[in-house]
């Protein structure tokens, strides 16, 4: 696949394979089909993670890599508190983890 995506559409081919497959997944009532979709779809959940990690590696600064890597596994109290960024990230957080230090 390296050979013919360059770095940045290998990321977006694969959320795109990704959301496709759970639509198609959802969608099709014949059960080999549905099979198959949700391999793509593995594939598709395999490269896009494997790509934000490494880019998180990448870009975050030393002293932080590990604090960025914790961020998508941190648990939230229930119920989740809602963000007042448009974006629906933490601001704080965000600021936090991109400052140098």
């Amino acid at each position: 696949m390296r050979r013919y995506l360059s770095p940045t559409h290998m990321p977006a081919v694969a959320a795109l394979a990704f959301g496709a497959a759970t639509i198609g997944a959802a969608l099709v009532p014949n059960m080999p089909i549905v099979l198959a979709l949700l391999v793509v779809g593995g594939f598709g959940w395999m490269i896009a993670m494997s790509t934000m990690n490494s880019t998180m590696q990448l870009l975050l600064p030393k002293c932080r890599r590990g604090q960025g890597r914790s961020v998508r596994h941190r648990r939230r109290p229930h119920p989740a508190p809602r963000s007042r960024h448009p974006t629906g990230s933490d601001p704080s957080l965000v600021a936090y983890l991109t400052s140098r230090g």
